[in-house]
C-alpha cells in the first residue's frame, strides 16, 4: 500500500503531461480565437455599414461629423455642469 509520501514522488505519466500542456495550450488559444473573433466582427460590421448605407459616402460623413459635433458640445456643457456643481458645493463646506 502506497503511502502519501510515495504518491507525491511519483512522476507523472504521459497522458497527465498531456493534459497539463493541452490545458495551458487552450487558454492560449482561446484569447486568440476571441481577438481574431472580435477583428472578424469589426470588420463584418464595417462591411455591412458600408453596403448598407442609405446615403452616399459624402453626406454620411457630414452626418456623422454632425453628430460628433453635438455629442461633444452636449458633454462639454454636463462637464462644465457637473465642476460648477462641484466647485459650489466645495465652497460652501469651507
Amino acid at each position: 500500500m502506497a503511502t502519501k509520501k510515495d504518491k507525491k514522488s511519483e512522476v507523472p505519466t504521459k497522458e497527465e503531461k498531456k493534459v497539463k500542456v493541452k490545458g495551458k495550450n487552450r487558454s492560449g488559444s482561446t484569447a486568440l480565437k476571441v481577438v481574431g473573433g472580435a477583428i472578424a466582427g469589426a470588420a463584418v460590421g464595417a462591411l455591412a455599414g458600408v453596403l448598407l448605407a442609405p446615403d452616399s459616402g459624402k453626406k454620411t460623413r457630414k452626418l456623422i461629423a454632425d453628430k460628433s459635433k453635438q455629442k461633444a458640445t452636449e458633454v462639454k456643457n454636463k462637464v462644465a455642469s457637473k465642476v460648477k456643481k462641484l466647485t459650489a458645493k466645495a465652497s460652501h463646506k469651507s
